[in-house]
């Protein structure tokens, strides 16, 4: 599907007396606050920590830039979808593309409502942001992080880099501790909890997992279309079915992307477990029959022979060393407890989880500056008045598939307007 459109979403200005705002981080929300700011007439000054801007669109999406998803809804979100919601009123997936188009980004949808640009690749959509915000008159301060915003008579004094200036609005976009290779860090949580803002504790989300099982390093690089499911004491925390990827430390791919965030937050109460069932197309009953037809096939025939054709070989052998003396028998000659065994470890294959990858391998944080703080309506502050909030900041995360991106945006454009007076 392909979109087409021309910049009818910004029709409409409000030039109110001039403000002058800084906004803190030039991420996918900080680009987007500045650039909704300045069109409505605010002086703006965009204060980059790194070198280059928009490091985490260039490398969203494998490099091609997931940028919404057509399936957008609060129940995709975490921590405090409400937030979410309220961003959405007025930029939902329909806004979105009207707006990426109107700077001239041809988009097309792939599968399960994701949207990209046409040409795929990220760069596109960080090079039509960065032209719309220089047209715009924003100005942007590269190897400048902020470090200080003081209330001052209403106003803020703030450093950033070197230079200290006094602004009327502030801008917190400065992203989360997730990807610090591309300029992840604390320092927007450091402003807030300087501004009397509270942060909620701090986790990686949407990030491989790690195991306990050593043996597992024999599967590296082997993929399976499975069901992963963590629990805690008996009580499943998360489940997902699709694309797993077996690596040398645990598990990655699609599947444990998405039970992450359950798992890892879920760890300080005791011991998580991860299920695998390597046949989720499969119910109970169906498989047994699956397997009690193959015996009658094939009764002469070891474990790793009969298993030979439903699964990869690495796992297989695997499963052959789990199960021990057993596999070297005829499947014929196997008791109940033995094929018990076996179907435990294909259907709740059942492995220790002893955590996540590190910060530099997590898509997102979940967690981030609380929601009761912070007025949906506007992302403003509810304790400082100029004070605005956007994008991974805050304790809102969603699921992969373009909805943090969609939030980033969202959140950015909502803040930027209130923060110029609209």
């Amino acid at each position: 599907m392909g979109y087409s459109g021309v910049g009818g979403f910004f029709d409409v200005k409000i030039m109110a007396s001039q403000k002058n705002i800084l906004v803190a981080g030039a991420g996918a929300a900080g680009l987007t606050a500045a650039l909704f700011a300045a069109r409505s007439g605010a002086r703006v000054l965009l204060a980059e920590a790194a070198h280059l801007p928009g490091r985490k669109i260039s490398a969203s999406g494998n490099g091609r830039c997931n940028l919404s998803n057509t399936g957008l809804s609060p129940e995709r979100y975490h921590g405090a979808p409400a937030l979410a919601a309220t961003a959405f009123t007025g930029f939902g997936a329909e806004q979105a593309l009207a707006f990426f188009t109107g700077l001239g980004v041809s988009l097309r949808e792939e599968d399960q409502g994701r949207i990209f640009p046409s040409c795929g690749r990220s760069r596109a959509v960080l090079d039509a942001l960065l032209l719309a915000v220089s047209e715009s008159g924003v100005s942007i301060a590269l190897d400048s992080p902020v470090s200080l915003v003081r209330p001052q008579s209403g106003r803020f004094l703030c450093r950033y880099g070197g230079a200290e200036e006094v602004f009327d609005s502030v801008v917190l976009a400065c992203g989360s501790c997730a990807y610090p290779q591309l300029g992840g860090g604390n320092s927007g949580y450091e402003l807030a909890r300087s501004l009397g803002h509270a942060v909620t504790p701090l986790s990686p989300a949407l990030v491989p997992l790690c195991v306990k099982e050593k043996s597992i390093k024999r599967l590296k690089g082997i993929r399976a279309q499975a069901e992963l499911t963590a629990s805690l004491a008996g009580k499943t925390l998360s489940s997902s079915s699709g694309e797993l990827l077996f690596t040398e430390y645990g598990l990655s791919g699609p599947c444990a992307l998405a039970v992450s965030r359950e798992a890892v937050k879920a760890m300080s109460g005791g011991p998580v477990t991860l299920h695998i069932n390597l046949f989720p197309e499969i119910c109970d009953d169906p498989f047994k029959r699956l397997i009690e037809a193959r015996v009658h096939s094939f009764p002469s025939r070891k474990m790793k022979e009969f298993l030979a054709g439903l699964l990869h070989e690495s796992i297989i052998n695997l499963a052959c060393d789990r199960l021990g003396s057993p596999a070297e028998k005829p499947v014929s000659d196997l008791s109940s407890g033995d094929f018990k065994s076996l179907i435990s470890m294909l259907r709740d294959w059942r492995l220790e989880l002893a955590g996540p990858l590190s910060w530099r391998e997590a898509m997102v944080c979940a967690g981030g500056v609380c929601a009761e703080g912070i007025d949906p309506s506007t992302m403003g502050s509810l304790k400082v008045s100029g004070i605005y909030f956007c994008g991974e900041l805050l304790d809102v995360d969603g699921d992969s598939g373009g909805f943090n991106l969609h939030f980033a945006w969202a959140s950015g454009r909502q803040a930027g307007l209130a923060a110029a007076g609209r």
